[in-house]
């Protein structure tokens, strides 16, 4: 009954615990994982003895025909990364169809030929897939990978269309893209689908492009366990207000984590988030105060970050009902406002970490601060007048526990 994250959490917590694999922290967060050289060199070793995996170096990369003569198990092949980052082409005789097991296909940096995308749609048996294409919607040989489950795509900035070939991707759980949309946005038309398409398994959505027309509640409402979402609203400038709206998300039930950047002006939107959110990000919206007071409200909300926002009014004044309950990291960057009152721990009761990066408008931290005992980081940058009021929290904080455990940081 548990997610793929969730298997592969307890497995590599187990690796970690054996010493076989070294977690990178910053600041208490496990941000990557790396092997010891001498583990990493037995590892070759032994998956070269049990045929696990080989590393193939060609200047001139062969067919896989040609592969499968000198080698008969490639036919057996399971999983396959490729990168050319001199040629950034493969050779016009590459074939792939007789990798016919193959699960997993990466190849980065490589541009695919019409031929070699066919070729892609035959591998039935893929659970993940990462190319490099710049193409207008997704190839319709695509609707047979039925066993997708990752689908990642670096198209170098031009937007994807899914519609039609995703919907037949019923197992599919990750898509990650520069930039798609569900339907082509360059047409008025609106485009009905049936009502029982659905991707119901889709965990993660990186890099939609939304638009202010069309019904966009109903493309949430085709993929209602979503727990990640990235999205950008992109709206000719100028256009008026009346123009914007930010969709209701409040549907998806599951949703954890959201990052939203208005593009390319900043405007007022009137948010909707469900009560399980968990992470947020939002760029270049104007907050009013009642915004900010319906994010602060979410109860399980444990990271925000405003990025190049407004706040109405330039002052931040928070109320005693706005308490940001669960709040464990707030990041204000580029954030235009020049007053800021907080309650203290009324306001922040768990907060232990503040980043402020390039807000030159605000002339210093709130005094408050230093009542936030569960407060461990500071961080500036670009903001070197907030540094006199950083040193007078940790001073205070010092004196008042005796312990230097607030740490203050000016980067440049």
């Amino acid at each position: 009954m548990k997610s793929v994250e969730e298997v592969v959490e307890v497995h590599l917590d187990e690796l970690v615990c054996s010493g076989l694999v070294i977690v990178s922290s910053e600041r208490g967060r496990a941000s990557s994982c790396r092997i010891h050289d001498l583990v990493h060199d037995f590892c070759l070793i032994k998956a070269r003895e049990e045929q696990l995996f080989d590393f193939i170096s060609s200047s001139a990369p062969s067919p896989s025909s040609s592969e499968q003569k000198k080698n008969p198990y490639v036919k057996h092949l399971l999983s396959l990364m490729v990168s050319d980052g001199k040629h950034n082409h493969l050779s016009y005789n590459c074939h792939l169809r007789h990798l016919r097991l193959l699960k997993r296909l990466e190849l980065h940096k490589i541009r695919l030929t019409y031929s070699l995308l066919n070729e892609i749609g035959m591998l039935v048996h893929l659970r993940c897939l990462k190319i490099q294409m710049k193409a207008k919607a997704l190839p319709p040989s695509f609707s047979n990978l039925l066993n997708l489950e990752t689908l990642v795509v670096d198209n170098q900035g031009s937007n994807m269309v899914l519609s039609p070939s995703i919907w037949s991707l019923v197992k599919l759980q990750h898509v990650s893209m520069d930039s798609c949309s569900v339907f082509d946005l360059d047409t008025d038309e609106s485009t009905v689908l049936e009502e029982d398409l659905k991707l119901e398994h889709l965990r993660i959505l990186y890099g939609l492009k939304l638009s202010s027309s069309g019904n966009r509640e109903d493309i949430f409402k085709r993929i209602p366990n979503l727990r990640s979402l990235t999205f950008t609203i992109e709206e000719p400038c100028p256009c008026s207000a009346e123009q914007i709206c930010f969709p209701r998300l409040d549907i998806l039930d599951e949703l954890e984590e959201v990052r939203a950047y208005f593009y390319p002006c900043i405007h007022q939107c009137d948010f909707h988030f469900p009560s399980s959110l968990k992470k947020l990000v939002l760029g270049s919206f104007a907050l009013p105060s009642n915004s900010l007071s319906r994010i602060a409200r979410l109860p399980k909300l444990q990271n925000l970050s405003l990025e190049e926002a407004i706040i109405q009014g330039k002052e931040w004044n928070m109320e005693e009902e706005d308490a940001f309950e669960n709040l464990k990291s707030l990041t204000l960057d580029r954030v235009s406002f020049s007053e800021w009152k907080v309650n203290g721990e009324e306001s922040f009761p768990v907060l232990e970490e503040l980043q402020i990066l390039d807000c030159t408008e605000l002339m210093e931290i709130p005094d408050s601060f230093a009542d936030i005992f569960s407060l461990k980081y500071i961080s500036l940058l670009g903001s070197c007048q907030l540094e006199v009021s950083a040193i007078r929290i940790k001073e205070y904080v010092t004196d008042m526990t005796g312990e230097d455990n607030l740490e203050t940081a000016e980067l440049s």
